[in-house]
């Protein structure tokens, strides 16, 4: 009688009956770390004025301030203009929608800073922007990321035979040559902070930078042949 409790990350796939050809597939997961050496920090700007053409005036003005200052803090970075925009800024007075001004935005974009410099970056942004500047966030990433994805998929391809040994063990099987191996690679960032960050500071004059630990995940279904 066959069994409905096989998991679903092993599969026993036996062909026709009578036939020595058998196969079994098994999952392994292996992950390898590595430290980001640089950072995209987003900084938005947003005035407002009475007409379009003051705000827009105005934030183009603060732009002009931010670039440079952010330039100078981390000198090697590339830094670019987005989300450029100007909105009517409505509000709801005496059961009507009524503009009240305007809006203007732009996100000044500094990429490739290096880790030791995004403190200073930052606190040159604020210093330069004054309140119509933000911090949109900071993504950490890193451009050596071959190591980590050999450690990860040689502790993927590891697991996954272990668990085929044991599985053709208590079958009382003998595991046989590989069949086949797919592969799927997840890297926990430029997680954007969407990663998973241990402590390891960068301290700096202004404010103290974590740029932690981001994780890239291998995952492999390797199918072995049962002899």
């Amino acid at each position: 009688m066959s069994s409905n409790n096989t998991p679903q990350d092993h599969a026993w796939d036996p062909s026709t009956s009578g036939s020595s050809s058998h196969t079994i597939s098994v999952q392994g997961v292996g992950v390898g770390p590595t430290s980001p050496d640089s950072a995209t920090v987003f900084i938005p700007l947003e005035t407002r004025a009475d007409t379009a053409a003051g705000a827009f005036q105005s934030v183009s003005s603060v732009a002009q301030q931010v670039i440079p200052a952010v330039r100078e803090a981390a000198p090697n970075a590339r830094i670019s203009t987005a989300s450029i925009g100007v909105n009517p800024d409505v509000q709801w007075l005496e059961n009507r929608s009524v503009v009240v001004g305007y809006l203007a935005s732009v996100t000044v974009t500094a990429t490739d800073v290096p880790l030791d410099a995004v403190a200073a970056v930052l606190s040159a942004a604020i210093s330069a922007g004054g309140d119509t500047a933000r911090i949109g966030g900071v993504e950490y990433y890193t451009a050596s990321v071959g190591d980590a994805i050999i450690t990860a998929r040689e502790m993927a391809f590891a697991e996954a035979l272990a668990r085929a040994t044991q599985l053709a063990a208590l079958a009382q099987r003998k595991l046989g040559a590989v069949v086949s191996i797919k592969e799927g690679v997840e890297d926990s960032a430029p997680v954007p902070l969407a990663r998973e960050f241990k402590s390891a500071a960068v301290q700096s004059a202004d404010m103290p930078v974590l740029g932690g630990e981001i994780s890239h995940t291998v995952s492999l279904r390797v199918e072995f042949a049962l002899v």
